[in-house]
């Protein structure tokens, strides 16, 4: 089977007071899989746009200030998986 999904998430903001925000986001992921007997092999790609993005945000409100922080997300990631059911010939 193939498989493809996006992800939309509009700009978002970071804290209570609206002062900053993560702009938005489109993520694509896909995934190609065939299957023989007890043999499954899938080829996927995560992200495959390459979008740089922020997947977490912080802020740290100290005396004097507001810190704000954030956490990228993964680039593009792909990647083979091959998988052997040992309880396939038991169904």
């Amino acid at each position: 089977y193939a498989r493809a999904d996006m992800n939309y998430q509009s700009k978002t903001f970071a804290d209570e007071f609206n002062l900053t925000w993560v702009p938005d986001r489109t993520i694509v992921n896909a995934r190609v899989e065939l299957s023989n007997g007890p043999w499954t092999a899938a080829l996927w790609a995560k992200n495959l746009n390459d979008e740089q993005y922020l997947a977490n945000t912080f802020f740290t409100a100290v005396t004097g200030g507001t810190s704000y922080g954030g956490i990228l997300g993964n680039l593009r990631t792909f990647g083979l998986t091959v998988t052997f059911d040992l309880g396939a010939g038991n169904r």
